[in-house]
C-alpha cells in the first residue's frame, strides 16, 4: 500500500513538474503571436491604398505613397510598440475581450470611439459603443472631411481618408491568466508626443477591475 502511495505521490509530482514547464515556457501573448501570423499573410487592400494615395496625380509620387501605406502596419511589427495589429488587422474578437478593452479605455479618459483605429476595410473589430463608449463620426457642416497633414494645409479628403489619417488610439486584445482572474492589456495612442500603457486587471465578484497603476511602455 504505502509502495503505491508512493507510486501516486511521485506521479503527481511529476504532472506538477511538467505543467511548470509548459507554463513557464508558454507563449505570455498568444494573441499577439496569432495576430502576426495573421498580419503577414493579409493582403493591404487596394481601396485602403487609394484612400491614403488616391488624391496624388504625380505618378512617381503616387507609387511612393502606396508602397509607404502598404509597409506602414506589416513592416517591423514587434510585441514591444505596435499593438495597434489587433485593430488594424481585421478578425473577429469576442465579445467578452470586446468588454475588457473598452473599460481599458474608459478607465484612461476614452469617451467615444472616434479616435479608435478602424481595420483595413474602415470597420471597428469591436463595436465599442455596446461597452460604454459613444459613436461617434467626424464631419465638417458640408458633410465632407477635413485632412490635417503632418506637413501641409488643410483640405478636404474622402471618409476613408479622413478615418485612416485621424484615428491613432490602439487598445489590445487582453491575455488571462489560466483560470481567467487576471488579464494583462496594453493601449496608448500611436501618434507624436503622445504613448503607451500596460494595464492589469482582476475580476472581483464576476466583474473587471484595474489592479494597481498602469506602467508606462513607450513614449515618443
Amino acid at each position: 500500500m504505502r509502495k503505491i502511495m508512493g507510486l501516486v505521490v511521485m506521479f503527481l509530482l511529476l504532472i506538477a513538474a511538467v505543467s511548470l514547464t509548459l507554463w513557464y515556457n508558454r507563449d505570455p501573448d498568444p494573441n499577439f503571436t496569432a495576430m502576426l501570423k495573421l498580419a503577414r499573410k493579409t493582403p493591404v487592400p487596394e481601396a485602403y491604398v487609394n484612400a491614403s494615395c488616391g488624391y496624388i496625380s504625380d505618378r512617381a509620387s503616387k507609387d511612393e505613397c502606396s508602397t509607404q501605406v502598404k509597409t506602414r502596419y506589416l513592416k517591423n511589427l514587434d510585441k514591444s510598440f505596435n499593438q495597434s495589429i489587433y485593430l488594424i488587422i481585421p478578425h473577429e474578437i469576442p465579445d467578452e475581450d470586446c468588454a475588457l478593452m473598452s473599460l481599458a479605455l474608459k478607465d484612461q479618459g476614452v469617451k467615444n470611439d472616434g479616435y479608435i483605429y478602424e481595420n483595413y476595410f474602415g470597420q471597428l473589430n469591436c463595436d465599442f459603443s455596446r461597452y460604454g463608449l459613444r459613436h461617434v463620426e467626424h464631419n465638417d457642416p458640408s458633410g465632407l472631411f477635413v485632412i490635417s497633414p503632418p506637413f501641409g494645409l488643410d483640405r478636404v479628403g474622402s471618409k476613408d481618408e479622413y478615418e485612416l489619417s485621424i484615428r491613432d488610439v490602439y487598445v489590445s486584445r487582453p491575455s488571462y491568466n489560466l483560470l481567467k482572474s487576471k488579464a494583462y492589456i496594453e493601449h496608448g495612442r500611436d501618434r507624436e508626443g503622445w504613448g503607451g500603457m500596460a494595464c492589469f486587471y482582476e475580476r472581483i465578484e464576476g466583474e473587471w477591475k484595474k489592479s494597481g497603476d498602469c506602467l508606462m511602455t513607450w513614449v515618443s
